[in-house]
């Protein structure tokens, strides 16, 4: 059967998914302590994986990270362990967490709750509280105002995490591969690079919801866009955000 090779619209432009930006100080909450302990509780609730979650190539936990109004993106790749890969708007951003980083943020999260202040609490401020990428999360503006194709089975895009490690770029699409090739997903096309790592698949909704949708290493799975209303995104130009 033909298809067309991906080709993307510009819903959002890609430099916002993943840029670095400047940190200027949060304002402190009037109580430290209260701030600190509403935040270690939803920290605790995020730290574990959802019940039907699908496990990523690695063992490190993806947290989805509310700002609190007002603030400007913090530095959290200051803290050892944690990995800042998409800026999704203004308020929210999303992290993978080591041991290392889990413990990091624990220890930074407990002391401002018992004693009002940590280390470089500043980052703490800007944070409004933790959560998980849902399902929900995952959906395309596309997908979300269509559903899936009554007809069985059908195309989607998948966009997974712009990881900037070359060696974790690869895990995890090898890894991802190997999940779809596990359950019957066909792969038709697939596009790798540093700022966008997307593929196009058939399957089935069944397939899209307990394998697509709740994958860790996915951050959005949507309808390819129409013939003639997608604007492509040359290579050229994807380099250029590298």
């Amino acid at each position: 059967m033909a298809y067309e090779h991906l080709t993307f619209s510009r819903e959002a432009p890609l430099t916002e998914r993943h840029k670095k930006r400047g940190f200027s100080s949060a304002q402190a909450p009037e109580d430290p302590r209260a701030f600190g302990i509403g935040l270690r509780q939803t920290f605790e609730m995020a730290r574990q994986p959802a019940a039907d979650e699908v496990a990523g190539y690695d063992n490190r936990i993806l947290f989805k990270v509310l700002l609190r109004e007002n603030v400007q993106l913090p530095e959290l790749n200051d803290i050892p362990g944690v990995e800042l890969v998409s800026h999704e708007d203004k308020s929210i951003v999303l992290a993978f967490a080591d041991q290392t980083g889990l413990g990091n943020f624990e220890s930074r999260l407990s002391s401002l709750a018992r004693d009002g202040t940590a280390t470089r609490k500043e980052l703490l401020y800007a944070l409004q509280s933790f959560d998980h990428w849902t399902p929900e999360d995952r959906k395309g503006a596309a997908l979300k105002q269509h559903g899936f194709s009554l007809e069985e089975p059908f195309m989607l895009d998948v966009e997974l995490w712009p990881l900037e490690r070359a060696d974790q770029r690869n895990s995890m699409v090898a890894g991802f591969l190997e999940k779809l090739q596990q359950q019957g997903i066909e792969i038709l096309d697939k596009l790798h690079q540093p700022s966008l790592v997307m593929l196009r698949v058939r399957c089935t909704t069944a397939q899209a919801q307990s394998v697509l949708l709740q994958h860790r290493d996915v951050r959005t799975v949507d309808l390819p866009p129409r013939a003639g209303v997608a604007v492509e995104v040359l290579l050229t130009d994807i380099n250029q955000l590298q």
